[in-house]
């Protein structure tokens, strides 16, 4: 039994599809930016690209002393920052593409949603 081209072609897309997998999955688009403080009191600015979805992201190197700050969320997703480690504690929502929190917004964990 011969393939004809159309049908072969059809087969190797569909294979190429399959293993290519979904193009970001996991992960939303686009940009989150945030301020802190770093053990020598100077201030940095973090950007994080295409953060991980759905999971609870720790802050890096902040501290409840220490917490980041002024959070700009330029991504596809809803980020909800919090107050504490592991997502607990006040929670302050960023609207996707456009959320912005000034100084005040004080936070140590955020989950994209």
């Amino acid at each position: 039994m011969r393939l004809r081209a159309p049908a072969l072609a059809t087969c190797t897309l569909t294979f190429l599809l399959a293993a290519a997998g979904p193009a970001s999955a996991g992960n939303t688009t686009g940009d989150f930016h945030y301020r802190h403080l770093d053990t020598n009191g100077v201030e940095q600015q973090e950007k994080w690209t295409n953060p991980l979805q759905s999971e609870c992201i720790d802050v890096p190197d902040v501290t409840a002393d220490r917490p980041a700050y002024s959070p700009i969320n330029e991504t596809d997703s809803k980020a909800y920052v919090y107050a504490d480690t592991d997502c607990t504690g006040t929670e302050y929502l960023l609207a996707k593409n456009v959320g912005k929190g000034g100084e005040d917004m004080k936070f140590l964990s955020v989950v994209f949603v």
